[in-house]
């Protein structure tokens, strides 16, 4: 147990770590968000690559654990499958912000993402599980924009 609080110790102190690393590149390669309508929050520009602060920070939360046994055996699959899919959807989320990706573009995406999850995890065993299974990571990963 304690191997895991540690592990996601070092994943939230790396993500807060790496955040102001990753304004900086969204800066530089021009992920800004710049209000430009109605549907902005904020009156003034600001970066929109914080999945990458993220991303860092679960690897370095991740190795962590995984160096100290935890994910090791029978769970290495799900684990794989886990950073496979983080990894995978922090680069759809990078491209949206770079170029700004349509909706459909963006769902396209994120559906290779979710097959590309499952397969790795083994979930995927017959039609109707492996179905199930990337339509619920679709919605997980898209749930906040349908707030």
């Amino acid at each position: 147990m304690i191997k895991t609080v540690i592990g996601c110790a070092v994943a939230f102190m790396g993500t807060v770590m790496m955040t102001p690393t990753a304004m900086a590149v969204a800066w530089r390669v021009g992920a800004v968000d710049r209000p430009r309508d109605w549907r902005r929050m904020h009156r003034r520009a600001i970066p929109r690559a914080g999945g990458l602060a993220l991303l860092l920070g679960f690897f370095l939360g991740w190795s962590a654990a995984w160096r100290s046994g935890v994910g090791a055996g029978e769970w290495r699959s799900a684990w794989l499958a886990i950073a496979a899919g983080g990894a995978g959807m922090a680069a759809v989320g990078l491209a949206d912000d770079v170029f700004s990706m349509s909706a459909w573009q963006k769902l396209g995406a994120q559906t290779a993402v979710a097959v590309l999850v499952v397969a790795i995890g083994g979930v995927g065993e017959d039609l109707i599980r492996g179905t199930a299974a990337v339509l619920w990571l679709l919605i997980a990963v898209n749930a906040h924009n349908m707030i």
